[in-house]
This record gives C-alpha cells, sequence and structure tokens, in this order.
C-alpha cells in the first residue's frame, strides 16, 4: 500500500509511488491528503514496463447510469495527446480500469470537497483500493557482429 508521511502531503505537489505493483488506497488519501488533486500519485515502473489498473470497492454497487468520479488516471504521451481515464464509483466490486501505454501515470483520488456540493454521510464513507502492476515487455534484439 502506498502510505507518505503526511508531512510530504502538506503543501502542493506530487508524490511518486514505484516497485513493480502496490495499492493507492481512498483511506489514505483522506487521511493524508496524499494522492489528492493538489498531490496527486505519480505512479513509475521500469522504462519500458506498462502499467495496469485495477480496483476493488468496497461500496454498493450503484442502481444508477449516473458515474460518481472518484479518480482520474491521467497519462503524458510523448506522441499523443494526454490520455485521461475517469473511475466511477459502484460500477463494479473489482475490475480492469486502464492500462498505460507508457511507464508513469498520474493519479488523483477525488473526495467529496473536490466536486462541490454537499457530503452525505455515504458518499463521505466510500472506500476503494486502486491496484497497480508493472507489466514487464521483453525486447528481442538483433546483435550486429
Amino acid at each position: 500500500m502506498a502510505y507518505a508521511p503526511s508531512h510530504l502531503c502538506s503543501s502542493s505537489g506530487a508524490v511518486e509511488v514505484g516497485g513493480p505493483e502496490g495499492y493507492l488506497s481512498s483511506v489514505v488519501t483522506k487521511e493524508t491528503r496524499c494522492g489528492s488533486t493538489e498531490n496527486p500519485w505519480w505512479v513509475k515502473v521500469q522504462p519500458g514496463q506498462t502499467i495496469t489498473f485495477s480496483i476493488l470497492d468496497f461500496g454498493d454497487i450503484a442502481q444508477t447510469d449516473v458515474c460518481q468520479v472518484v479518480a482520474v488516471i491521467k497519462e503524458e504521451l510523448e506522441t499523443d495527446p494526454a490520455v485521461s481515464r475517469t473511475v466511477c464509483a459502484g460500477k463494479m466490486r473489482e475490475g480492469h480500469l486502464y492500462t498505460s501505454q507508457g511507464n508513469m501515470v498520474e493519479v488523483r483520488i477525488l473526495q467529496r470537497e473536490d466536486q462541490g456540493g454537499g457530503v452525505s454521510r455515504e458518499d463521505e464513507d466510500r472506500q476503494f483500493l486502486l491496484h497497480y502492476k508493472g507489466n514487464g515487455r521483453i525486447s528481442i534484439r538483433r546483435l550486429m557482429k
């Protein structure tokens, strides 16, 4: 589980996490503001790898098609415009969300106060984990003699 000391997230700035795989928690973001809109997580794996994201949602499954946005996964690409994937709560208990094209992705976990409006008890308690995992690529090259 990615967990940074709260002093790292007391002012604006990104927090980098790495390793072959791990979890980003909505509870950690709520408690420390690490991974928030002001202090996004930067997930970075080895060059040549991609990152797969999936969700473990502990809240109720929604009975509506309305998206309650709880996170945004954003990837800056050298050759294309940035790719952004919105994560909706209550759509699935667990499942695949996104596979990156590169080895570094920004993740912002949103709290209800980030979205404006009132906060209900149900919205306030939405808890989920985002699982990330680096996917190795095998590169085979012919060596010249």
